[in-house]
């Protein structure tokens, strides 16, 4: 066993095998870290949210509620989350 790291399996383990797995599990510890994000876009009379969790699943919704109220109840589920507003009764634009 102490000779693995001269066979060709021991040599791909050592320079393929273990980087893959070290930036894997830097990769892990970074979204592990990630705070929650929440883009809320104001409309008449509602307000649309889409939350992104540290682990990639997205909730989306809306609440008959203005922009302050829908971040409180946002903040009751995750109180560290990072918040975009975006005002869409100001623009003659599309916004999905």
């Amino acid at each position: 066993m102490a000779d693995f790291f001269m066979t060709t399996m021991g040599h791909r383990f050592y320079e393929s095998t273990m980087p893959r797995i070290a930036t894997a599990l830097e990769t892990i510890a970074k979204k592990l870290g990630e705070k929650p994000y929440a883009v809320l876009t104001k409309r008449e009379g509602y307000t649309e949210f889409r939350v992104r969790r540290p682990d990639g699943v997205e909730m989306t919704g809306s609440e008959p509620k203005d922009v302050e109220a829908t971040k409180g109840v946002i903040r009751e589920w995750y109180p560290d989350c990072e918040f975009e507003v975006l005002d869409a009764t100001k623009s003659s634009a599309w916004m999905p």
